[in-house]
């Protein structure tokens, strides 16, 4: 097993089919790029931005946009909270501290 972050990426299933797609694992480099931010929405923004890999999420037109900061600040609160959980996950330890 290695020891460094894989380019691996993993499925956030949002229903309805659609998904996106997240690295498996972070880097140092891009948790530190991420928390280096000047304030908390600026950290959650950089978060999405630089997590979400793919997407096959579709507009109102029935068409998956173009996947850039733009269209995923348009995301609705509900899927931002979805992927963000998930996130969040990997960039905090929420194992048991042994006692």
């Amino acid at each position: 097993m290695s020891r460094f972050a894989s380019k691996e990426l993993r499925t956030i299933d949002l229903g309805d089919g659609e998904w996106v797609k997240i690295p498996a694992a972070l880097s140092y480099a891009t948790v530190i790029a991420i928390n280096g931010q000047k304030d908390e929405t600026e950290v959650a923004k950089s978060l999405l931005t630089q997590c979400i890999k793919e997407w096959n999420i579709k507009n109102d037109e029935e068409i998956v946009p173009e996947l850039n900061e733009e269209n995923i600040l348009a995301l609705d609160i509900e899927t931002i909270t979805i992927i963000s959980t998930e996130l969040t996950k990997m960039i905090t330890n929420n194992q048991d501290k042994k006692k």
